[in-house]
């Protein structure tokens, strides 16, 4: 019961994930990001004990489509698995067991890899990749977020589950990641919930993973509405 898309840009190194579930606290283990790597997720039957391997093997130079093999070789559970991920070129690869639920899938396109299982219908996947698509000149976190809101509004989860957590990471240069948010618990709506908390922090962006990590002596310079461009709510 969960839909997930992998995307990059590699005219400016930008990669990152978006997932959404009815599991709680998805985004601590079912996904990696590492800057100049690559991305990965693993789901339906999730196994994180699967997400070092792929990274390890990515940096060894492993390709994706070798790496997804290599999995099943390692995994005498692999058939449960649902596994996706894409490198900073944008090479894609996936696998979904035959053993995860119905309606399950995934597409693989230019830049993307999404994958979903236990869909309320076969258009989730299709939505997500399409939405992703039409956002070309937008940024990664931004077509990352619409193909999340394409997968929700086209049925979602199987069975009438509500998507309970949802996150977003996106990596760039560094060993950090410039964006890392989660809703580790909503009752209904953990998309939207994600989409605020996104608003929220967009305007901040740059301020915490530039100015205050890299010239903190003009950090310190900054005024009470430069480090704070967001009025608080009311």
């Amino acid at each position: 019961m969960t839909y997930t898309i992998l995307g990059c840009d590699p005219s400016v190194g930008r990669i990152g994930v978006a997932i959404a579930t009815h599991s709680i606290a998805a985004g601590g283990y079912c996904q990696r990001v590492m800057s100049g790597v690559g991305a990965i997720a693993s789901q339906a039957y999730a196994d994180p004990r699967l997400l070092p391997v792929a990274v390890e093997l990515l940096i060894a130079g492993a390709g994706p489509e070798e790496v997804v093999r290599h999995l099943g070789d390692v995994d005498p559970d692999y058939r449960y698995r649902q596994v996706a991920l894409i490198t900073p070129d944008g090479r894609g690869a996936a696998h979904t067991g035959d053993a995860v639920a119905s309606r399950s899938g995934h597409v693989i396109g230019d830049g993307f890899v999404v994958a979903g299982n236990a869909l309320s219908n076969e258009l989730v996947t299709e939505a997500m990749a399409v939405a992703f698509a039409d956002a070309v000149l937008e940024p990664i976190e931004e077509r990352l977020l619409r193909a999340l809101e394409a997968g929700r509004d086209a049925g979602g989860q199987q069975g009438g589950f509500y998507e309970r957590s949802a996150a977003l990471v996106v990596h760039e240069s560094e060993n950090f990641p410039d964006i890392d948010l989660r809703v580790d618990y909503h009752p209904t709506d953990a998309v939207s919930e994600l989409r605020g908390v996104f608003v929220r922090y967009a305007p901040y962006l740059y301020i915490y993973n530039h100015v205050r990590t890299k010239e903190p002596e003009r950090a310190a310079l900054l005024t009470d509405e430069e480090w704070d461009p967001v009025p608080p709510e009311t």
